[in-house]
């Protein structure tokens, strides 16, 4: 009986490997320039589950042990239009390439935060502004 057992045990640990994929790439901008820190995200499309890598220095990243499936690839940085691929299909033992050249994003939004309150005006002299509605009293 010991025997079977160690006989065995191999094959559990070899269910594991080459059991997944990997993406890797580079991100630049319009003019060529590499972005590191620039935020790589895969979705899993039919799971929702999200994997989120940062480019290196020289704008490359990697991610390993994705599960085999479709995948929607999005890469994002602050000051950058969001660029996306949809249905990206990662297979096991496949390392998918996918670059990305960002653009300059042309809408830029302010938000203005203020801790003064807003000047409101009130109007008294409207019936019903001191519970008389609209009677004359004097």
């Amino acid at each position: 009986m010991r025997t079977s057992v160690r006989a065995r045990i191999p094959e559990l640990w070899a269910q594991g490997v080459g059991a997944s994929g990997d993406s890797k790439g580079m991100v630049v901008d319009s003019s060529g320039a590499l972005m590191p820190r620039a935020n790589r995200i895969a979705t899993e499309t039919a799971k929702g589950v999200r994997r989120v890598a940062s480019t290196d220095g020289s704008g490359s990243f990697l991610i390993t042990g994705l599960e085999p499936a479709p995948y929607d690839v999005s890469v994002q940085m602050t000051g950058f239009a969001t660029e996306i691929r949809k249905g990206v299909a990662v297979a096991i033992g496949q390392t998918v390439t996918l670059d990305f050249q960002l653009k300059v994003s042309e809408v830029a939004t302010a938000i203005e935060v203020s801790d003064v309150p807003p000047v409101v005006a009130v109007k008294k002299d409207f019936p019903g502004a001191y519970g008389h509605a609209g009677r004359n009293t004097s």
